[in-house]
């Protein structure tokens, strides 16, 4: 009896860890460098034809090593005179259909050279995608301190077709985007004036829950304990 539930536990550990590794998500610390982000400068509203699903020539980003939310983190000062976002690495595209449902989760802050201007209402994030971009209209108002957010990745009022003045989505055409994912935007020019954006601690994890990776390593040790233990009671028992 002792050595099958032992292989029965090792083998479900082992299906939990392909599991995880299946639905791991995808997350830019920027402990040591800034991680293949740069930055595209868009025509943003207030502007008249506003165009977000363009594809510029990207901007390098800065990168430092402290200060972040902790220690390292990427910024850049605005190019003006449009808006500029922090475009994904390639790492956070392609086929995403299994965040649908999950989130994108990231730190700001941002200092302005005129802490009296406005914030601006260009789209928080934008995602381009299957011949499609869907904008977020949220109140995401970073300060000059680091600030964490989290978007969820569900059809709904918070989400324009185009611009913000663009139809909701569907769930199918949310879908769409996120199964080919050709660019994934974060806002980095909060203001109506010329300011420094900051980013760190990127996240996109699915609608699936992952455990930690300590975890999956504690499961990892107990399916090898239990093929070793079953292993043993076999030979004695022969």
């Amino acid at each position: 009896m002792y050595p099958r539930t032992w292989v029965i536990l090792a083998a479900s550990v082992s299906t939990l860890l392909l599991l995880g590794v299946a639905h791991a998500s995808v997350v830019s610390r920027f402990d040591s460098n800034a991680d293949g982000w740069d930055v595209v400068v868009l025509v943003a509203e207030p502007e008249s034809n506003p165009n977000y699903g363009a594809f510029p020539t990207p901007l390098s980003v800065n990168y430092s090593s402290l200060n972040g939310n902790p220690d390292g983190h990427i910024w850049k000062y605005d190019p003006g005179p449009h808006a500029f976002y922090f475009d994904a690495p390639s790492k956070f595209l392609g086929n995403q259909l299994a965040t649908y449902g999950g989130s994108l989760s990231f730190d700001l802050r941002d200092v302005p050279d005129d802490p009296n201007k406005a914030y601006t209402t260009a789209p928080d994030v934008v995602l381009v995608g299957a011949g499609l971009t869907i904008v977020l209209d949220d109140v995401i108002q970073p300060g000059t301190s680091w600030s964490s957010y989290a978007v969820s990745f569900v059809a709904g009022s918070s989400w324009h077709k185009g611009t913000l003045s663009g139809a909701s989505p569907t769930a199918s055409e949310f879908q769409s985007v996120l199964a080919d994912l050709d660019a994934l935007r974060i806002l980095g020019d909060q203001r109506s004036d010329y300011d420094t954006g900051y980013l760190d601690n990127v996240v996109l994890s699915n609608a699936s829950e992952v455990p930690e990776p300590s975890t999956l390593l504690l499961w990892s040790g107990l399916g090898a304990i239990g093929l070793i233990v079953a292993s043993r009671r076999k030979r004695r028992a022969a």
